[in-house]
């Protein structure tokens, strides 16, 4: 497919139905309608098992409950793996095949003015609220190292981590100070230099919590975990984009130190521009769960890289699966691709 033709994952998604699609392959006579769902057999892996493929026609979803291969998704996975293509070259076919206009749709979008809102009038003795701390325009290294972190937790072994990866990324229990309770996970900018710590509830966060836990004003979306190893390491090698800080230090400690994550659920424009420094010369392997929020982190991360880089996007294989889950054989067989 034509790599300068836009496409907006976002607007074909919503332009285009998972049954209209269906209808296209000329396979939608063969399901059964009820209320919502559509159920019959599957249009990815054939077969004539009239229950192994359901459609949420009110989420937009589907689901193969025959063959794991299959998974499921919206619109745009049901096409990529049905023409066995990336989600892009899938949008880019939806946006042909139903004449979807993704730039005017998107322009459209952008030019709505926004809803005029009355003026308020303050109540007699308004309460103050804690407004939360603005993100900083750019993380200014630490004066300060958080001091006798516990590298011993239980936690850190129960996520695979060796006594190696523990001390190369400075990992401990943090028993005062600002992580207090927390994992302590040290951040650095490009250079090294440390910017920052992150706290990592260790187990399952209580209801008042998050699992985790950053400074007020520390802006993520100008950092990408483990950045400057990962220019460090061996450039001939792609450079692998993963979500959470755990999944990078795993690959890291597999053999994969041309890694980094995204410190969030999507990529950030800084974010993108960094990536694609950072693999100018070679390839970028984005990769995430298994799961309806990983897929839709795959759609966009594609969506921001595309032009910068050339990406490919690979959702790890299992249903429900994480990144740091994998195994050593199914990291090699997805990376040697």
């Amino acid at each position: 497919m034509a790599k300068g033709v836009f496409v907006s994952f976002q607007v074909v998604k919503a332009a285009v139905s998972v049954e209209a699609a269906l209808q296209r392959y000329g396979v939608l006579e063969k399901f059964r309608r009820n209320g919502d769902t559509l159920t019959g057999p599957c249009p990815i892996h054939g077969g004539e098992n009239p229950t192994a493929f359901k459609v949420s026609t009110d989420k937009n979803a589907w689901r193969c409950f025959t063959n794991k291969e299959c998974g499921g998704g919206n619109v745009l996975d049901l096409v990529a793996k049905k023409e066995r293509c990336s989600i892009r070259d899938a949008a880019l076919k939806l946006q042909e095949w139903f004449n979807v206009d993704s730039r005017k749709a998107v322009q459209k979008e952008e030019s709505k003015p926004q809803d005029a809102k009355p003026i308020e009038k303050s109540p007699p003795n308004p309460k103050v609220k804690k407004s939360k701390a603005k993100p900083a325009e750019k993380n200014e290294p630490l004066a300060f190292e958080l001091k006798d972190l516990d590298a011993t937790h239980a936690y850190l072994k129960e996520r695979g981590l060796t006594e190696k990866t523990i001390a190369s990324f400075g990992l401990g229990y943090c028993r005062s100070g600002i992580m207090t309770g927390r994992i302590a996970i040290p951040l650095h900018n490009k250079t090294g230099q440390l910017i920052g710590y992150a706290g990592r509830w260790p187990g399952q966060a209580p209801a008042d919590k998050e699992p985790y836990k950053f400074p007020g004003s520390f802006n993520r979306s100008l950092e990408l975990f483990n950045l400057h190893r990962a220019l460090a390491a061996d450039a001939g090698r792609p450079l692998i984009v993963v979500p959470g800080f755990f999944d990078c230090m795993w690959l890291w400690q597999s053999g994969y130190e041309r890694v980094v994550s995204i410190l969030g659920d999507i990529v950030s424009a800084p974010q993108a521009e960094m990536i694609a420094q950072a693999g100018r010369g070679g390839r970028v392997l984005v990769l995430v769960s298994n799961t309806d929020k990983g897929r839709e982190r795959s759609h966009h991360a594609a969506g921001m890289l595309y032009q910068q880089a050339y990406v490919r996007v690979t959702i790890v294989p299992n249903q429900g699966q994480s990144v740091d889950q994998l195994t050593p054989d199914e990291l090699n067989a997805i990376v040697s691709v």
